[in-house]
């Protein structure tokens, strides 16, 4: 598992990683055992999310995209934008809702269901990644360049 880029559990307990180097998603069963480690294919992968029902959604910083892939293996397209920078982070919230953060300029990007993109908001850049807290319904990003942690609500306030 050489440079390992970004992770996420479905609904079953499995483990996916993704595999920047080698394009890779690997699937890694609840006892650590690598089930599968070619699970799915993607052009620099990164940032990983799981839904409720096992759909994946991965960054792909290569392609400035974002992928799905569906619970039996299939990857499709699923948003792309002008907004994508090297894609990097990616959380969703409780509204399906995927939010993104990007490597190269500070865009935090939301992600409707039905795969539009729109600006949420901007923190310095080098953003690494990102998670939704449902308890405060606010996003939490890592600034790789900017050496903090920043917090923004769905509005794209950040402080």
């Amino acid at each position: 598992m050489n440079v390992g880029s970004g992770n996420s559990f479905d609904g079953n307990g499995s483990l996916y990683q993704s595999n920047f180097a080698t394009g890779s998603i690997y699937k890694i069963a609840p006892d650590g055992v690598i089930e599968d480690n070619n699970y799915a294919t993607i052009a620099g992968p990164v940032g990983i999310t799981a839904t409720n029902d096992n759909t994946l959604y991965v960054c792909s910083c290569n392609s400035n995209s974002v992928k799905k892939i569906t619970p039996d293996g299939i990857v499709q397209d699923f948003a792309t934008s002008p907004f994508f920078n090297c894609a990097n982070g990616i959380t969703i919230d409780d509204d399906e809702n995927l939010y993104t953060t990007n490597f190269s300029d500070g865009n935090i990007v939301k992600i409707t269901p039905d795969g539009e993109a729109q600006l949420l908001g901007n923190t310095p850049v080098g953003n690494g990644h990102i998670i939704f807290r449902s308890q405060d319904q606010m996003l939490y990003i890592a600034s790789y360049s900017g050496h903090q942690i920043f917090r923004m609500d769905l509005s794209g306030n950040v402080e």
